[in-house]
């Protein structure tokens, strides 16, 4: 090529832009027969002009460098160049001060103290608008950062008497809750929101003074789930209300998620409607990456998420900090929102506990004690008069965990459902997209590693004791997510099933719980065979040359020793 004057670089990329001195069926052709290479022509350029995209990213490195050979060997190139991936030169001139989404804040939060915002946008998801209510002070939608993503059409205004009026805030605090779900990124102006395609219906149920009555709150509830909204954002709280708890039915039953604030004054008393078994109730943690001191806590918190320091936009275009369980509602209905554009027909508790397996624990270990936790704010009575046993991976303090929307989004995209495990197996099985790779700790040791095949895999953990806490991780590519599982006492292994045997066979083969012992014995009680049950419950046990006639007698032992009844066979 050097005599014609034409310089070609292939650069290590998973694509490339080809350009063709004339028509390049032949060369196209060749890339194609390329085991996992794709190479397809693409209209740009002048009439006469062939331009191709080349494409080995699915391919293995041997492949990789084969396309690699013949692509600089073909003549009829002109030049190569891999595909690239461009930006505006426009920013959000205080994404630097939002932590919660930007993992390079000038806040320097600690790793992973944010939500995975990061790592799910690299995902780079197909996405569709969702509707999320913000009932609250009302939205300045006027704002630059909003246009578009405000529905004005159907805005609500419960704080006049007769429902009458603009929904435009006159507080701040509903504006400061809008911009963190949906203000628009890189529009060169003030801060981003979470959802890149969201419609934010306002509905104004609190005055100016950011207070609201029960029957206003009733209302907007109803309202927004009429008006066609799959998220309700709650940032208030009070008092328990019948009234309230009767329309947060109304939304539970037709399908929409209502998130609400624990409330602040850092004691073990929700307030409601979070303390609402209809509703996801969330508190807030800080820079850290735990707990903020002032987030409320006990049985029925849900999750946590960044509450401290978030920067918004209030009514007068400027963005500021503020802190409570009020800045973690809109982050945890923005995730949910989420997850609603990729999988729309996910039930509420199905996001419920999509959210509780994905959580990063976040129990409290180090430091000092929180002072007088134990007795000056109640929390005594309640562990005490509590009727109800605390999950296994429930924390007082955190609920489930920390939200990360990386997770629960590749959780989703997975398809991931482990099996139970129990403590009488060395088993552990799961049913997961095929290709991941499935790790399984305890606490930081590593028991088994390996990568699912028709969408199943089966791991010899080992026996472990009931009650052990195990970590799952999965991880596919760019999809990663991880569950912790509890093992569970074991029940006694069932009969196993037997194939009849045949005269002269050296073998018995069946199936019967994974991870067991295998004993065959013959009419006088002897042992002439013994094995072990696959990682899928199959079973292939050596023996003695059998003896047409004669009666078998299998069983199994767990790892405990427990045996299952007897499966009785004659030999064919």
């Amino acid at each position: 090529m050097g005599k014609f004057g034409v310089s070609i670089e292939v650069d290590d990329a998973p694509r490339y832009i080809v350009k063709y001195k004339s028509s390049p069926s032949k060369s196209i052709g060749k890339m194609n027969a390329l085991s996992n290479v794709s190479a397809e022509q693409i209209d740009i350029g002048r009439p006469g002009d062939h331009f191709a995209v080349v494409n080995v990213e699915s391919a293995s490195t041997k492949t990789q460098a084969t396309a690699k050979t013949t692509l600089e060997r073909d003549t009829n190139i002109e030049f190569i160049e891999p595909v690239q991936t461009y930006q505006a030169f426009m920013a959000d001139t205080s994404y630097d001060y939002q932590w919660s989404l930007n993992p390079k804040s000038v806040l320097q939060p600690f790793q992973e103290a944010g939500i995975g915002l990061d790592a799910y946008e690299a995902l780079k998801l197909p996405v569709r608008s969702v509707k999320v209510a913000v009932l609250d002070t009302g939205v300045d939608y006027r704002l630059l950062d909003f246009k578009g993503r405000v529905d004005i059409a159907n805005e609500k205004n419960f704080v006049d008497p007769n429902g009458e009026g603009s929904a435009l805030d006159d507080h701040g605090h509903g504006t400061h809750v809008a911009g963190v779900i949906g203000a628009i990124q890189n529009n060169g102006t003030s801060m981003r929101g979470i959802m890149p395609a969201v419609s934010i219906l306002p509905v104004k149920v609190l005055d100016a003074s950011g207070s609201g009555d029960t029957e206003q709150i009733a209302l907007g509830i109803k309202y927004a789930v009429d008006a066609g909204a799959k998220v309700i954002n709650m940032s208030l709280g009070g008092s328990e209300s019948r009234t309230i708890g009767y329309m947060l039915k109304y939304a539970y039953d037709r399908g929409v998620v209502v998130v609400a604030a624990t409330g602040n004054d850092g004691d073990s008393s929700l307030s409601y409607p979070a303390s609402s078994k209809y509703t996801i109730s969330v508190g807030a943690t800080n820079t850290f990456g735990i707990v903020s001191d002032y987030s409320n806590y006990g049985y029925g918190v849900d999750v946590v998420a960044p509450g401290t320091k978030v920067a918004s936009l209030v009514p007068n275009g400027n963005v500021v900090y503020m802190d409570g369980t009020s800045m973690v509602t809109p982050h945890v209905s923005a995730v949910v929102g989420l997850l609603l554009s990729t999988r729309p027909a996910l039930k509420v508790e199905e996001i419920r506990q999509l959210l509780h397996r994905t959580a990063e624990p976040l129990a409290f270990s180090g430091g000092d004690a929180i002072g007088g936790m134990s007795y000056e704010d109640g929390l005594d009575y309640f562990m005490e008069d509590s009727e109800k046993e605390f999950p296994f991976n429930f924390d007082y303090i955190s609920g489930y965990g920390k939200v990360n929307v990386h997770h629960a989004a590749s959780m989703l995209r997975l398809y991931a459902k482990p099996g139970v495990v129990r403590d009488n197996s060395t088993v552990f099985a799961a049913s997961v997209q095929s290709g991941t790779k499935v790790t399984v700790y305890n606490g930081e040791k590593r028991l088994a590693a390996g990568t699912s095949k028709q969408a199943r895999i089966a791991l010899n953990i080992g026996a472990k004791k009931e009650g052990t806490i195990l970590r799952v991780v999965y991880s596919n590519g760019k999809l990663v997510s991880s569950e912790r599982l509890l093992v569970v006492k074991g029940a006694r292994a069932k009969q196993p099933t037997v194939s009849t045997p045949r005269a002269n066979a050296k073998q018995v083969s069946g199936r019967a719980d994974a991870g067991m012992t295998v004993i065959v014995r013959d009419a006088k009680r002897r042992v002439i065979g013994k094995g072990t049950t696959g990682l899928t419950g199959t079973f292939v046990t050596k023996t003695r040359t059998l003896k047409k006639g004669e009666r078998l007698s299998i069983h199994i032992e767990d790892a405990k020793g427990r045996a299952s009844q007897m499966k009785h066979v004659v030999v064919k």
